[in-house]
């Protein structure tokens, strides 16, 4: 289940559940389904939600349930998130910048093969030697990879290899990562990737998550509080705890609330709802649970409390028009080559479709095909084609050539390199 929580002022909140963007209203009590086009692949939300697919890019207004932009993707990207005014995504071998203002392409990156999950998703890109870097976890077998890559080269700066891991955790503070290793492990790294320490656990232990500077450690027979030297503070014998949110604890039978000084019950619900997954709301102080079926409610731990959310459906509005600058315009670009030989083979391949691509040659050799002033009727334009590439925003390519070109019946024309309809 996916779930992904952004907090909004006046008692709004709005979050994502495997394909569904909720609206909710916690004055009312109620909650709006928006559904979206296609299944989430991935999500990230900050001054807007953005939403990966398997083939498009959606950045959406929860609050007003409208999609503000969206762009094509050739290619399924596994994992999205934001670098200051980009939006990084990331393949099995690849790292892609996108301008976060238009989705417009930026760069791209080539990585080593594998399945690289980002280890600090609101990460601010930290530096090492110098370097601007993401930090990437992937696994093969018994074992897990941590690397440090630079994100503007996709070079390693640093990895190292160790037991497979069920979770990690960044420590800003200590600038370090702690990692629970399968079996009863826990690994200290530094950004370098040197193993700075590993503890032993005298018990099985599920997920971990950070207690003010300590942690908090979930197991089968319940929490620890541990120093992040390995020390062992203290225990709450919690059997069958299913999450830990904030200093809430989730079992089959109860809520419980966590002193966040003395690490002791401070208050309990039972479960009677049969709450499977909690989300926490720092601006309001309320709790949302969801349960096995799917129903939400608001969870209110002073006075202890459980409302069922009223349940709404809205469908997602049109996308807003996107207006460009008079200097630039949209271009698809199907191609990039250092080799002039394989970018004239793709020239000639679209050339002959009848297709007006045209080679622009700014570092490497781009085949590309535009330019629309609109980035709405592009998108339209190139989706009846059926031409895969990225979109790109740059200055206008002038041309005192005039070409044609047909989207079914309709007739296009390409005059001073702006593209029209005739």
């Amino acid at each position: 289940m996916l779930i992904y929580t952004l907090l909004m002022p006046f008692l709004y909140s709005t979050f994502l559940v495997d394909s569904t963007l909720y609206s909710l209203d916690i004055e009312h009590e109620t909650v709006d389904a928006i559904n979206l086009p296609r299944p989430i692949i991935d999500y990230v939300a900050a001054d807007f939600t953005y939403i990966v697919t398997d083939d498009c890019l959606y950045k959406i207004d929860p609050t007003s349930a409208r999609i503000i932009d969206r762009t094509p993707l050739p290619l399924r990207f596994n994992y999205i998130l934001l670098r200051n005014t980009e939006i990084i995504l990331i393949s099995t071998d690849e790292i892609i910048a996108l301008d976060r203002t238009n989705l417009a392409f930026k760069s791209g990156i080539g990585i080593e093969r594998g399945d690289h999950r980002p280890i600090i998703k609101d990460q601010t890109f930290i530096s090492i030697r110098g370097q601007p870097s993401i930090f990437l976890l992937s696994d093969a077998g018994a074992r897990s990879t941590v690397r440090a890559v630079n994100i503007e080269s996709g070079k390693t700066i640093a990895r190292t290899t160790v037991k497979r891991m069920k979770d990690i955790i960044y420590d800003p503070r200590g600038m370090i990562f702690i990692g629970l290793e399968v079996g009863q492990d826990l690994a200290i790294l530094d950004l370098t990737m040197k193993m700075q320490k590993r503890i032993h656990l005298n018990f099985e232990a599920k997920a971990l998550a950070s207690w003010n500077e300590d942690l908090c450690i979930v197991s089968d027979q319940g929490i620890f509080l541990m120093t992040r030297e390995g020390e062992l503070i203290d225990c709450q014998p919690l059997p069958r705890v299913r999450s830990v949110c904030g200093s809430t604890l989730l079992t089959d039978d109860a809520i419980f609330w966590l002193d966040s000084l003395t690490f002791r019950i401070g208050g309990w619900l039972q479960n009677q709802n049969n709450i499977a997954q909690l989300l926490q709301d720092a601006s309001s102080g309320y709790l949302i649970g969801i349960n096995i079926h799917g129903e939400m409610y608001l969870i209110e731990n002073s006075p202890g409390r459980v409302s069922k959310l009223r349940y709404h459906r809205r469908e997602l509005a049109q996308i807003l028009p996107s207006l460009p600058r008079a200097d630039s315009l949209w271009y698809l670009q199907l191609g990039a080559f250092s080799n002039p030989t394989y970018a004239m083979q793709m020239y000639e391949e679209f050339r002959d479709k009848r297709i007006p691509v045209f080679v622009d040659t700014a570092a490497l050799y781009r085949i590309k095909f535009g330019g629309f002033t609109d980035k709405p009727a592009a998108l339209d334009i190139l989706e009846a084609m059926k031409l895969d590439g990225w979109l790109v925003f740059e200055p206008r390519k002038y041309s005192h050539i005039s070409e044609i070109f047909y989207v079914g019946v309709e007739k296009f024309v390409i005059n001073e390199g702006v593209v029209g309809k005739e």
